[in-house]
């Protein structure tokens, strides 16, 4: 009877210390949880306060176009007018350089700011809400894994986008034959063997681009006209 009451009381010490255990790894969890929420909405709020300072509501501009309107807001102006908590955050996602006007005074000047606005991993940037650098990073690091791909097994498929591929081309010598712009007879010249870059889209992309994108004639170039006016004239 004694060794049976030691067990059962062992059994409850060890149930127990079970339940504390699990209750204090479910306070653990709790707690991080609510710190995790809470770091977000802390960046969430110093976000808005960053743009806030640069004088940019970041609720009244579609996210798409924040980032280009801190380009226009602060091209040209003194980098004295800018807040110090904002510093980081230009550093961080613009090509932003020091440049001085004919008094000494020294301006913000976004590095290539037509040419930045063109560039595909800024205008992702834009669009994602991520730090361009980051978005560059990537970039980067996927148009290097496409050379690999090429290079090592002459091809790479892209998910919904299409598949590119390396094809041989055939070397040819030289011979003789009709220029289709003259219309005389001539020799070409030979040419080795070489590879040609194909790419084959994905038939989502193609369904797209048939039914989403309207059909627009090209403009025919003046230039063109006016060369085979004056040739017509002689």
């Amino acid at each position: 009877m004694h060794h049976l009451r030691a067990v059962t009381e062992s059994n409850a010490e060890d149930r127990k210390r079970r339940l504390e255990a699990q209750k204090q790894n479910k306070e653990m969890r709790s707690a991080k949880l609510e710190r995790t929420r809470h770091g977000g909405a802390h960046d969430d709020v110093e976000l808005v306060n960053i743009f806030r300072s640069l004088g940019i509501d970041f609720f009244s501009v579609p996210r798409d176009q924040l980032f280009g309107l801190i380009q226009k807001t602060w091209e040209g102006r003194r980098i004295d007018d800018i807040p110090e908590s904002a510093i980081p955050f230009l550093s961080e996602n613009f090509n932003v350089r020091r440049v001085y006007d004919g008094e000494g005074r020294a301006l913000v000047h976004f590095e290539n700011l037509e040419e930045e606005n063109m560039k595909l991993h800024t205008q992702l940037a834009e669009i994602s809400g991520q730090p361009r650098k980051i978005v560059k990073a990537v970039m980067e690091a996927f148009l290097k894994q496409v050379r690999r791909s090429l290079k090592a097994d002459r091809g790479i498929r892209i998910p919904e986008f299409g598949k590119l591929s390396v094809r041989y081309r055939k070397a040819k010598p030289k011979r003789k034959g009709r220029n289709p712009f003259t219309g005389k007879e001539g020799w070409f010249k030979a040419k080795p063997a070489s590879n040609k870059l194909r790419f084959s889209p994905a038939k989502d992309l193609k369904r797209f681009v048939a039914e989403k994108i309207e059909v627009i004639e090209p403009k025919k170039k003046k230039g063109k006209k006016g060369k085979k006016s004056k040739k017509h004239k002689k």
